[in-house]
């Protein structure tokens, strides 16, 4: 019924519980989260959130903002159970895409992401994931191979067009959708100057490709000793007061 969203109502997937004395392993709490995000609809907690560990803490605020619009499940009638979701995004920093898989089997299996199977146009991606916290870039026909995701586990990806003389935003480990937190970004032949926006105070990593070498690198005004990788991945320690600016020169 998620297509009556803003419609008839607003989605309600029921409470998410990321407490650890639940029956539900961390992966299935993952796979939870997403699935109440990807809705786009309520977002409900009972848990008491000063009681819990860091890393189930972080789960629910990377749901915060509650992202509003649903996603579609691409194989609504190709299975028993859908385990295709697409949400398509647009923000300052352009257009991308938020795929998700879920493996329902009770054992672990490999998931495979093909941009055709959800119904993407053919091209150079560069792909991030979100849980498992890695950016690969793809050619024409290639897919995402998740190995091992463990029972009732996910993936979630964001995938952005290769653009061969503009930087690229990845993505983060601040928001579900990976992009929802950019309130500013712009780009000139001189840099890149982005501005981040969170209704809370923390800290967190931000990805970009840069397509030449650079200079300074300056994340609240303080100056960071960074180098890409071999792919040109720049990876950005960043601290969120409500706000945070980057900037590249």
């Amino acid at each position: 019924r998620t297509s009556l969203h803003n419609h008839w109502w607003i989605n309600d997937p029921d409470c998410l519980l990321i407490r650890p004395d639940t029956r539900l392993s961390l992966a299935e709490v993952q796979s939870l989260a997403s699935a109440i995000a990807l809705t786009g609809g309520s977002l409900l907690l009972s848990d008491d959130l000063p009681a819990l560990p860091a890393e189930r803490l972080r789960v629910a605020a990377s749901l915060l903002p509650v992202i509003g619009e649903r996603a579609r499940v691409v194989d609504w009638f190709d299975a028993g159970m859908p385990a295709r979701l697409r949400l398509d995004m647009l923000s300052e920093t352009g257009e991308w895409h938020v795929l998700a898989a879920f493996n329902w089997h009770d054992q672990a299996a490999d998931l495979k992401l093909l941009a055709a199977e959800y119904q993407l146009q053919e091209g150079t991606y560069w792909v991030s994931e979100f849980w498992g916290a890695k950016v690969i870039r793809l050619e024409e026909e290639e897919s995402v191979v998740s190995p091992s995701v463990p029972a009732h586990g996910c993936v979630v990806t964001a995938w952005r067009r290769h653009s061969s003389g503009q930087p690229v935003y990845l993505g983060s480990d601040f928001h579900i959708s990976q992009g929802i937190e950019v309130a500013e970004w712009k780009t000139t032949r001189h840099g890149v100057a982005a501005t981040l926006r969170l209704p809370r105070k923390t800290d967190g990593v931000v990805r970009l490709w840069v397509p030449e070498e650079f200079n300074s690198v300056a994340v609240n005004g303080i100056q960071l000793d960074l180098r890409p990788d071999q792919e040109g991945v720049l990876t950005i320690p960043v601290n969120v007061d409500g706000f945070a600016k980057i900037d590249i020169q």
